[in-house]
């Protein structure tokens, strides 16, 4: 905040400080805090850094100290400035903090200074109204104070008239009404007059005796105390920064979430995606391989399918669910309920920054247990999908196995059926080819055709 002058704030700008702005420039910054603090040595150090000639400086002499001059007090110009800020509980921290400072420089400087002599009149005043009081006169206290300033100020001067403080009571008052003949103390002047002149006349014993006294010198009040107030507005600023400090941790808290829901999303879904690599290597492959093998179809086209149509099941699964969980942690962060949830933590939790730690942890927690549930979703698919192959692995399984054994048994019956053609067949064979070779022997020689 740029450096403000009070006593030039409070007083306008006249012409003459727009001579010296003028006259000074391109100092005006310095020459302006010379007028505001009323430095004379700053002038003078400005006019000779100016190089001003003699008869200039001692015109903007001049002007500065009348511009000095029509400035307010630098006190009654701090109390202006205090008295401008109409609502102090709305103030700002910016506005707090300079309120402290100038109630800090007010709490050094002291307070009016009440003048000896003007509680020195009053005090004459009560004097004189009880002599005329005591004569049955009664006179204005104007009239009255009247007199007594005059008595007392000629009294230090030096010059005093008794006949002049009675000339000033009758011109005001008049000289009073004529007393009767042979009256005690009865005067043809009037009554007013008469009690005047003794009045007068008994004036310096008074202001004797009040000087003596030494309790009508002049007297300075002490500076103020302004630290109720000061301890007032720094609990504000303590105030104001506290929920600054809440206020800041909530936006970091709202800003950060994402990220950290994010990242605890993909921690997870990298977990559960070694663990479908796992199962895929250890368990599935093995198993489709074999179910291939049974079936006679390992070593031709359908195993990369096989493989690839599990891997693409499993890992869809894994990728769905990566999908779901970032919409659902995006919708958990845009919840409306959830953010009143920490506005109302930031206005009324004393602990805030645990209040806030946990609303962190539950959205943590609620994004795993999202998670696990769509997890558990997942793996049941899968479960059932593998299921589901199993169960179709058995099927065409159990169906090589009949198939194999059906042929078996077909080449087995083909095999006894030709065993039941081609056994005659050779018996016949045989035993023709034993009658010619028995017969030939017979007749002595061997049989040819």
């Amino acid at each position: 905040m740029a450096k403000r002058r009070y006593r030039m704030q409070f007083a306008g700008t006249s012409d003459a400080i727009k001579d010296l702005v003028g006259a000074f420039s391109p100092y005006n910054d310095e020459i302006m805090d010379a007028i505001e603090s009323g430095d004379k040595a700053a002038f003078n150090k400005l006019a000779d850094d100016r190089g001003l000639t003699e008869t200039s400086k001692r015109a903007l002499s001049t002007r500065f100290d009348e511009a000095v001059s029509a400035l307010p007090s630098r006190r009654g110009a701090l109390e202006s400035f205090l008295k401008s800020q109409k609502d102090v509980g709305s103030l700002i921290e910016p506005e707090i903090q300079e309120r402290i400072g100038v109630l800090g420089e007010l709490g050094t400087i002291p307070g009016e200074t009440v003048s000896g002599t003007s509680r020195q009149v009053d005090n004459m005043v009560e004097q004189i109204k009880g002599a005329f009081t005591s004569q049955g006169i009664g006179i204005p206290d104007d009239y009255l104070k009247e007199g007594a300033t005059y008595a007392i100020n000629s009294l230090r001067a030096g010059n005093y008239n008794p006949q002049q403080f009675a000339n000033i009571i009758v011109s005001k008052a008049g000289a009073g009404r004529q007393e009767q003949a042979g009256t005690f103390g009865a005067s043809e002047e009037g009554n007013i007059l008469r009690v005047s002149k003794n009045v007068g006349q008994d004036i310096p014993k008074v202001y004797t005796a009040q000087v003596q006294g030494g309790q009508f010198t002049d007297v300075t009040a002490g500076p103020t105390d302004y630290s109720g107030e000061i301890s007032t507005l720094r609990d504000m600023l303590t105030g104001i920064r506290d929920r600054r400090s809440i206020q800041g941790d909530l936006d970091e808290l709202i800003s950060s979430l994402p990220g950290e829901l994010s990242r605890g999303t993909e921690r997870m879904i990298a977990s559960e995606r070694e663990n479908v690599k796992r199962t895929l290597e250890e368990e599935l492959y093995p198993e489709i391989a074999q179910g291939l093998n049974v079936r006679g179809l390992l070593h031709g086209g359908d195993l990369p399918a096989e493989l690839a149509s599990a891997a693409g099941s499993a890992y869809g699964g894994v990728e769905d669910l990566y999908s779901n969980l970032l919409e659902e942690d995006d919708a958990f962060y845009r919840d409306a309920a959830f953010r009143a949830e920490l506005q109302k933590i930031s206005e009324t939790e004393q602990d805030y920054a645990q209040a806030l730690g946990g609303s962190r942890e539950r959205a943590l927690s609620e994004s795993a247990t999202r998670f696990e549930t769509g997890r558990r979703r997942a793996q049941t698919s899968f479960e059932e999908g593998l299921y589901k192959r199993g169960l179709e692995r058995q099927y065409f399984s159990k169906q090589e196995k009949e198939r194999r054994l059906n042929d078996l048994q077909e080449s087995q019956r083909q095999q006894q059926l030709l065993s039941g053609i081609i056994t005659p067949f050779s018996q016949i064979a045989t035993a023709g080819v034993a009658s010619k070779f028995s017969s030939g022997r017979t007749s002595g020689g061997i049989t040819t055709g």
